[in-house]
């Protein structure tokens, strides 16, 4: 016979007292059902309904027993890094890395080291920083830079770095492309826009687009590149 129990916020148990329930850490002291009819009931005395879920006890007590025999650990508070230090002249690479690292693991690294830092734009001519997105299931961080081409900016110059940053990008969409956002001249206030960049090395058509997705222009590097000094330049 399958015995039930509540979970309430995904992550602590229902004991069902005389005057009132009680949210406990301790599976095994939570109030055991027969039935789901049962725990419903229970549920519904509460107007934190929805934030309940009847569980069937065999299928959530072994986890709680490992977590319990670990010695119930609430959470894991991590180490500072040696990658926690004091900017010291380091190049852009170094400086890439940095910042990626501490976008994923932040509370390794010293607050008073990170502020040492420069940001990515001190070195590059026509990129301004690093910037990180999630996927969509939220099982990942991904890296890109954001564009900040003036319109005195060379296209040898832009060409020169992106071939430097294009190892570093990991936010590229379903058909291949690395993609960039455009801070232009309008700070994006009115939409904003992304450069899209094919990383395969015979094609040479890549795209701006909108956050709407709709394509604003295509054209080879260079003719992406004339577009964005001239229409979504950054400054004066």
């Amino acid at each position: 016979m399958n015995t039930y129990v509540i979970q309430i916020f995904d992550e602590y148990w229902i004991r069902d007292g005389e005057s009132c329930l009680e949210e406990l850490h301790d599976l095994e002291a939570a109030t055991k059902f027969k039935t789901k009819k049962a725990a419903k009931e229970v549920i519904s005395s509460t107007t934190l309904a929805k934030y309940c879920k009847i569980k069937k006890l065999s299928n959530v007590l072994p986890t709680f027993l490992e977590w319990k025999q670990r010695g119930m650990v609430r959470r894991e508070i991590p180490k500072i890094s040696s990658m926690s230090r004091k900017y010291n002249g380091e190049g852009l690479e170094e400086v890439i890395a940095f910042r990626k690292y501490h976008h994923d693991h932040e509370h390794e690294v010293r607050f008073e080291d990170y502020t040492t830092w420069p940001d990515v734009g001190r070195f590059l001519t026509c990129f301004y920083d690093i910037e990180h997105y999630t996927s969509a299931d939220y099982t990942k961080t991904m890296a890109t830079f954001k564009l900040k081409v003036e319109r005195a900016a060379e296209y040898l110059t832009f060409k020169k770095e992106l071939k430097i940053l294009l190892p570093h990008i990991t936010h590229i969409d379903e058909d291949g492309f690395a993609i960039m956002s455009i801070f232009d001249h309008e700070l994006s206030e009115y939409e904003s826009r992304y450069f899209l960049y094919d990383k395969d090395p015979v094609k040479d058509e890549h795209y701006i687009k909108n956050h709407y997705d709709r394509i604003l222009f295509s054209g080879t590097l260079k003719q992406c590149f004339e577009e964005i000094r001239t229409r979504y330049y950054y400054g004066e």
